[in-house]
């Protein structure tokens, strides 16, 4: 009798144990499946690196002509892509997007960096790089920096380049190059990778969960 009653009793507790644990999942992640079923993201919503992979240091010129290192940035998340200003399509679009994420984040954007580096330093000085990200937003960052340099700092994102000359064209020479935004961390991990075309409000969610 006293061994049936060690067992019930035994039972009793795990059923309890099981019953506060699944109470413990619901009110942990019950609001993002809510949020989720409510709000569903539409379009791309960019894939994670998994692991997140901590990104090396690197230095370049800002558009105020003054170099920045990467780490610098430390702290604060990082949406970043690789472009040139005299792209006729997806660099434009980025910048407008990143715009429109900042706008959604409200004050909490003070707390993010939106940064473009060029493939293009040949043509894109601190000068012309100050004239471009600032007519989108006056606290974005334009980096530059010799092509060869850059063409390093972005193999290890994935990201890349092809300079070419096109007939029947006015410019000297255009960049076909890749079209993917990065996440980076406040410790300089990469998170996140989004192609063009990504919808604002889907990376808004991911940076405001940084910040969080």
């Amino acid at each position: 009798m006293l061994k049936r009653d060690s067992v019930q009793l035994f039972l009793s507790v795990v059923s309890a144990a099981i019953v506060i644990l699944v109470m413990a999942l619901l009110a942990a992640y019950a609001p993002l499946w809510i949020e989720q079923y409510l709000n569903p993201p539409t379009g791309p919503t960019g894939f994670a690196t998994k692991p997140p992979k901590a990104m090396g240091d690197f230095t370049l010129t800002d558009q105020n002509g003054k170099p920045m290192n990467f780490s610098d940035l430390r702290g604060s998340p990082v949406l970043m892509f690789f472009g040139y200003t005299y792209c006729p399509d997806v660099c434009p679009l980025t910048m407008s997007d990143y715009r429109r994420v900042k706008t959604a984040l409200g004050d909490k954007a003070a707390n993010v960096k939106f940064m473009m580096v060029s493939f293009d330093g040949n043509r894109d000085s601190p000068e012309v790089m100050k004239r471009y990200v600032e007519a989108f937003d006056s606290t974005f960052i334009g980096l530059t920096g010799k092509p060869e340099l850059v063409a390093k700092i972005s193999a290890d994102y994935g990201a890349f380049a092809d300079i070419r000359r096109v007939e029947g064209t006015q410019a000297e020479y255009q960049v076909g190059h890749s079209a993917f935004s990065y996440l980076i961390d406040q410790k300089g991990n990469w998170l996140m990778t989004y192609p063009v075309g990504t919808p604002p409000e889907n990376i808004t969610k991911d940076i405001a969960r940084l910040l969080q």
